[in-house]
């Protein structure tokens, strides 16, 4: 079942979708995606230039779409774990919003259960970029969630200005691990110099093992990522 979201039980707190694409973005900063500057986190929920599909509208396609992972594939469970992991998300959701909101425990408890439903393609990215974040940036937690989420987008090659159709098409090759052996053409990490290494074919591992080895080639000596 795609997600649901029961907006009674919000009571004055942010939508999910906001919250999280919130996060996608960078809240309060200045942020440009697709050549498009968004300095506040209003502008970038509605700004719509001529011509152009707002981005709030491919984030929000990507809420309702399920992950899933192939059937019988043998690292399938650890991509369902990586799963259940980004719907800890909505936990997360609902202490922030409510703690400012200054909400009790229960009603909190209350918000995070307004959301439920399979982890979806948005989730699930989004955590990843959360992962990256953690892995690399000790010093200023949370700051660079927003640059590895549209790194991620980038390597699924999904842009804001596509129609519904070629975002699905190009969603379905990722879910459906049609991309090449190094991840390229539509993996979520696609590497550089797979034909040099012993890496497996990146179709037949799990994505924590498929973002570990894409993350060892963004490092340099220095431990610091490059894009």
């Amino acid at each position: 079942m795609a997600i649901q979201i029961n907006l009674d039980e919000l009571d004055g707190c942010p939508t999910y979708f906001d919250w999280l694409t919130g996060k996608c973005i960078g809240e309060g900063k200045q942020y440009i995606i697709e050549g498009i500057d968004h300095t506040e986190l209003f502008n970038a929920l509605v700004k719509n230039c001529a011509g152009v599909k707002p981005y709030r509208e491919l984030l929000s396609y990507l809420l309702v779409k399920d992950f899933t992972v192939v059937e019988g594939l043998a690292v399938g469970k650890d991509d369902e774990i990586r799963a259940k992991d980004a719907m800890e998300l909505r936990r997360t959701y609902a202490e922030e919003v409510g703690k400012e909101k200054g909400k009790s425990d229960r009603d909190i408890d209350r918000i995070w259960k307004s959301v439920h439903g399979k982890c979806s393609v948005l989730e699930f990215i989004l955590q990843m970029a959360f992962r990256l974040d953690s892995m690399i940036n000790e010093e200023e937690p949370g700051d660079m969630v927003s640059m590895f989420f549209e790194i991620l987008l980038k390597n699924l090659e999904l842009k804001e200005t596509d129609s519904r159709d070629i975002w699905e098409e190009k969603v379905d090759r990722f879910l459906g691990r049609k991309y090449e052996p190094d991840g390229s053409g539509g993996g979520l990490f696609p590497l550089q110099n797979w034909a040099q290494s012993t890496l497996k074919d990146q179709r037949e591992v799990s994505i924590w093992y498929q973002m570990s080895a894409w993350l060892n080639e963004h490092l340099d000596d220095e431990e610091r990522f490059v894009e």
